[in-house]
């Protein structure tokens, strides 16, 4: 079994790590491909009545209406979200064969592309990250309160929360889904919610490549993990990826029948990146211990490369603000 230790030579490189993601994500200024939106939500939420801003999530905008109110700009809201994000990580990352490993898969897409393109969604991910840590570790009460904050933030978060509730405390889960279902009823009888979601989510005519190639990606997992990987993992972490590794087929399949309007598969697979990254993070163990530090290499320059290509495309697409900090712009 291979492990790492982590003492105060150790703690000090880690943590210096995740300060410094903390400021990447959270100081990063007119960024991604929705800086625009966010921006709009910003300067809206307080003034604008709740049920003119159906698509915000109410802790979101409950956030960037605080950041408003005290002058704080988004830079505040972007490093309470990038706060959230790195903790939930931080304990994820205790679930997987080692936390370098979780890093080296997470980096790339998790901590740089989804968290600074999707701000609202990548905490709801986050916070889903921490619920499966809650599950493995049998603090099964605390998932549906996490949960509910990860509503708070992104809807999508009730299908995977959803399931894993429903597989480990089944009376949770119902509660789980009542609340939220109030709350849409609640607002569509005053703003028209119910119709918003369908116009955007399912009847809009998007198509995403990132979905395609991230689906296809996770079938892969999947497929690893049933044949190759499934049997070194801990029985309390493989019982939790046994709910979520047979969705990617569905997906794809889904892809398939209906490809130009996958707006709503393509945001709810996202979900399923900790779990991939879980599974990718146990591969070594199905090779001799020998090869391990090799792997690690082969897995770092295989994410840095897709990484690269996806940086590449998005700019020939133009679908990406380059980065910039507030802290030099400013």
């Amino acid at each position: 079994m291979v492990s790492e230790s982590f003492g105060l030579r150790t703690k000090i490189p880690y943590f210096s790590f995740l300060t410094f993601i903390l400021i990447l994500i959270g100081s990063r200024y007119e960024t991604g491909p929705d800086w625009a939106t966010y921006e709009s939500i910003y300067e809206t939420s307080c003034q604008t009545p709740m049920i003119e801003l159906q698509g915000v999530e109410l802790l979101y905008r409950g956030l960037n209406c605080l950041s408003y109110s005290g002058s704080f700009d988004l830079l505040f809201v972007n490093i309470i979200c990038a706060l959230i994000i790195l903790c939930s990580c931080f304990y994820f990352a205790k679930l997987c064969l080692t936390p370098s490993i979780f890093y080296i898969f997470a980096m790339p897409y998790f901590l740089y592309v989804i968290s600074m393109s999707y701000t609202r969604q990548s905490v709801a991910i986050s916070l889903f990250m921490l619920s499966i840590y809650l599950s493995v570790n049998f603090r099964k009460t605390s998932i549906w309160a996490i949960s509910l904050i990860g509503f708070g933030f992104h809807k999508s978060i009730l299908l995977y929360s959803g399931l894993l509730l429903y597989k480990t405390i089944p009376k949770l889960a119902i509660y789980l889904l009542l609340i939220p279902a109030l709350i849409f009823l609640a607002l569509y009888s005053l703003g028209g919610y119910f119709e918003y979601l369908v116009s955007n989510y399912v009847e809009g005519d998007f198509s995403s490549t990132g979905a395609l190639f991230r689906i296809t990606f996770s079938c892969f997992c999947s497929t690893a993990y049933y044949f190759l990987i499934r049997a070194h993992i801990p029985a309390n972490v493989r019982n939790v990826i046994n709910i979520f590794t047979p969705l990617p087929y569905i997906y794809f399949l889904f892809l398939v029948v209906w490809p130009n309007q996958n707006t709503a598969i393509d945001r709810i697979s996202l979900y399923q990146i900790p779990v991939n990254i879980l599974i990718c993070s146990y591969a070594p163990l199905a090779f001799p211990e020998k090869y391990f530090l090799v792997l690690k290499n082969v897995a770092f320059l295989i994410s840095f490369l897709l990484f690269q290509g996806w940086l590449s495309y998005t700019s020939f697409r133009d679908a990406w603000l380059p980065y910039k900090s507030y802290f030099f712009v400013l």
